[in-house]
């Protein structure tokens, strides 16, 4: 649902909105992985995995450490 909310932002013209959804998710699902919704009591709900997304939506480095993460990759 979050990554469709970017689709949605990119279609209407939030393009740069978009990009630090996107930017987000891959922090929190690729990167960082601090928290994993499991359907169990082992993972986190998607409230709380929803505002661990948010947190780095409004950090004002997640395009710098994005950009490093990737440079790791290659």
């Amino acid at each position: 649902m979050i990554r469709a909310s970017a689709m949605l932002l990119r279609h209407i013209g939030y393009g740069d909105r978009a990009e630090k959804v996107e930017m987000a998710l891959e922090m929190c699902g690729v990167f960082e992985k601090k928290m994993v919704i499991t359907g169990r009591d082992t993972g986190v709900t998607g409230e709380e995995y929803t505002q661990y997304v948010l947190s780095w939506v409004d950090n004002p480095g997640l395009k710098q450490r994005w950009e490093s993460e990737i440079c790791h990759l290659k």
